[in-house]
């Protein structure tokens, strides 16, 4: 390394103008140790002696130049004063930067301890001070829909611990930071261990958050960052564990493969639903029912044209009259002696067959009127009154009034964590809400062709905005 010392004067004194005039355009890179005062007088003893060169050389070149003669002495004469060398400015200036460096990555830490902090006493408005009006929520949800779902999820544990180790900050600018430290999370309902990364900007003298992802800083910096999706995993501890699941503690414990996403798509599928379809060949009468109505169970919805039937029905009843008299006068002749046990027999035959008949006829003219089998609502009406139609032939779509049920495949690797008794959010499309589900249902079998399988689900405390058909997105939020 070459001494500033060891250069020639003038070279020198120019190294000494460069470092003063970049000390005072530079306020922010100072050292606690040299003021402008210094800086300046510095610099103009650095001018002086520059001009005393100049006017020698001119005396040099030219004995009788008087007027360099005059200026020079004139220089000469003055006062001058313990100036900063060239090597002071140079260790100033290298002191400065790691300084302000060590201070920013301070208060970078500062900021993700007390955040950690705000988590663990449940503080969410203190928690939630801590992230950027552009904060990136990580399923593009709105900003007070991921609030409610923090504050929903904070507030489930009766207790929270986070700890934070290893931070390790990459600063981009003075403006803007990165942070990547390994969390600790312990509630009375879940434990687990991540790796995070939070980007930060700067706001006066404090930092925010703009966005948050499970990774390390260096997944988050690369080509190999974890997708956008993946970042609502970032809070999957907030969850409560179902219960009865304390034997999937083990299950839950298993860390996720790195920057897998933990989102499918999900349908909203009604507890019942069926095609009511003409019992016979005939007409419409009426149709009770419309396009949405609801209806309680046993309330008639199609009336057929049925006089035939009805006919029917009255001659089978007149038989079965006939049958009984018959019979009974069987029986009294036959306690005169005057008929056979064998009448007795065969008239008594005709007599259940009369009624077996008659029951026919009663079936046949109760399918005349086509009832509901469960309350519910009407999907789809496919006749009208006084259409003709066949047997066979399907009249409404209904589904039932009860709580609604999602399904949604999988991929079948998720069977590590993904039990029956799991909670994960839902956000419908349709009514931009979050709801909480829990697993009821797998597939017993996986599809050897898309490797996922079939899950049934329940919604808890559905609203009567959730229609059948309705679909979103599940989030799985695994370990």
């Amino acid at each position: 390394m070459v001494s500033v010392a060891t250069l020639p004067r003038a070279f020198r004194s120019g190294v000494a103008a460069t470092l003063c005039a970049l000390w005072l355009a530079a306020p922010s890179t100072r050292a606690s140790g040299l003021d402008d005062v210094t800086a300046y007088d510095t610099l103009g003893d650095v001018h002086s002696t520059r001009s005393s060169d100049a006017h020698g050389r001119a005396l040099r070149l030219d004995s009788t130049n008087t007027g360099a003669r005059e200026k020079g002495s004139l220089v000469r004469e003055l006062p001058r004063r313990q100036t900063v060398r060239p090597m002071q400015l140079a260790a100033a200036s290298s002191t400065a930067a790691p300084a302000t460096q060590s201070a920013l990555n301070a208060a970078i830490q500062a900021t993700i301890t007390a955040w950690a902090q705000a988590w663990s006493a449940k503080d969410v408005e203190r928690y939630l001070s801590f992230y950027a009006p552009a904060f990136k929520t990580p399923g593009g949800e709105s900003r007070a829909a991921w609030e409610k779902l923090r504050r929903a999820r904070i507030a489930g544990p009766r207790s929270i611990e986070v700890s934070i180790s290893g931070v390790e900050v990459l600063r981009h600018d003075d403006a803007r930071a990165a942070a990547s430290f390994r969390q600790r999370y312990r509630s009375d309902q879940f434990q687990d261990s991540v790796s995070k990364t939070l980007e930060l900007v700067r706001d006066g003298e404090h930092w925010l958050i703009v966005e948050e992802r499970v990774g390390s800083l260096a997944a988050g910096t690369g080509a190999a960052a974890a997708p956008a999706g993946a970042a609502d995993h970032a809070h999957a501890q907030d969850i409560p564990a179902p219960a009865g699941a304390a034997d999937q503690a083990h299950a839950q414990d298993i860390p996720a493969p790195a920057g897998e996403e933990h989102i499918v798509r999900v349908l909203v599928a009604p507890e019942i639903e069926t095609t009511l379809a003409s019992p016979l060949l005939g007409r419409v009468r009426t149709l009770n029912v419309s396009l949405g109505s609801s209806f309680e169970k046993g309330k008639p919805l199609v009336v057929f044209y049925c006089e035939e039937r009805a006919a029917r029905t009255a001659m089978g009843t007149a038989e079965v009259a006939a049958s009984r008299e018959n019979h009974e006068a069987k029986l009294r002749l036959q306690g005169l002696q005057s008929a056979a046990e064998i009448e007795v027999a065969l008239a008594a035959a005709a007599l259940e067959k009369a009624r077996a008949q008659l029951a026919l006829y009663r079936t046949q003219a109760a399918e005349c009127i086509m009832r509901a089998p469960f309350a519910g609502r009407a999907a789809k009406v496919h006749a009208k009154p006084h259409q003709s139609v066949t047997a066979g032939q399907p009249l409404i779509d209904i589904v039932s009034g009860a709580p609604p049920k999602l399904r949604l495949n999988m991929p079948s690797k998720w069977l590590a964590w993904v039990t029956r008794g799991r909670v994960f959010t839902v956000t419908i499309d349709e009514t931009s809400r979050i709801y909480q589900a829990r697993v009821i249902a797998i597939n017993a079998r996986v599809d050897a062709a898309s490797q996922s399988v079939e899950l049934e689900a329940t919604v808890n405390n559905p609203g009567p905005e959730l229609l059948p058909g309705m679909s979103g997105t599940a989030v799985f939020d695994l370990p």
